[in-house]
């Protein structure tokens, strides 16, 4: 069972290119992009966010008909099932105790004043917290935990790599890209973001947070 720690690579340049994708899909436009775009780098590997479906998917997706044409080595990534079983533990019992206040706040709609009494504003507002507390656990899980998790089994997979020097590509949901790229920064990771719109250049962040203009152009 893996321990979600985060260890910087050592002897390692790695460099991280993210292309920002919130599914498996290729439009024929960003399919000629995306070409391009393979053939001008070497990449040791790509790893793709899960964005929660099964690997099977992922394996007959155009995302990975296009790496596999190039040769390229490609792994999915997520939280792993025991840690997001736990973590969503919470989750559920709080789901559930909002189902059963639910049904105690709709009965009182028998009594003209119920949802109105003193009993029925609690239960509203009890309700109303609950979902809170559920919606921002979701929240971070998503945009905090996992994260973490992606940046651990990138690092963990670039030491399985004797090369002194890496370049690597990660697809992942434009939500996730913020946390990612500060993570990556912390360990000094150099970040290439790109969201293959045609004609935007790369997202270049170095390891001391400075944006570069890079001139490698999509057009």
């Amino acid at each position: 069972m893996e321990v979600l720690e985060i260890e910087p690579v050592k002897n390692k340049k790695i460099f991280l290119y993210i292309i920002e994708k919130e599914d498996y899909k290729i439009s024929h436009v960003k399919a000629k992009i995306f070409e391009g775009f393979l053939k001008n780098y070497k990449f040791d590997f790509a790893t793709i966010d899960l964005l929660y479906k099964s690997l099977k998917q992922l394996n007959n997706s155009p995302i990975a008909k296009f790496l596999e044409d190039f040769s390229i080595e490609f792994i999915g990534i997520d939280i792993p099932e025991y840690a997001k079983g736990y973590l969503l533990g919470e989750i559920s019992d709080k789901k559930e105790q909002i189902k059963e206040l639910e049904l105690e706040y709709e009965s009182l709609s028998n009594d003209p004043s119920g949802k109105e009494s003193f009993k029925g504003q609690n239960l509203k507002s009890w309700i109303d917290l609950l979902k809170e507390e559920v919606n921002d656990k979701e929240q971070y899980i998503k945009l905090k935990v996992k994260p973490q998790w992606i940046v651990k089994k990138i690092l963990d997979r670039a030491r399985t790599y004797k090369k002194n020097s890496l370049i690597i590509l990660h697809f992942s949901p434009e939500e996730l890209v913020p946390e990612l790229q500060k993570l990556f920064q912390e360990l000094k990771i150099n970040v290439i973001i790109n969201d293959f719109s045609t004609g935007v250049s790369d997202r270049t962040f170095d390891a001391k947070n400075k944006v570069i203009i890079s001139n490698q152009i999509i057009k």
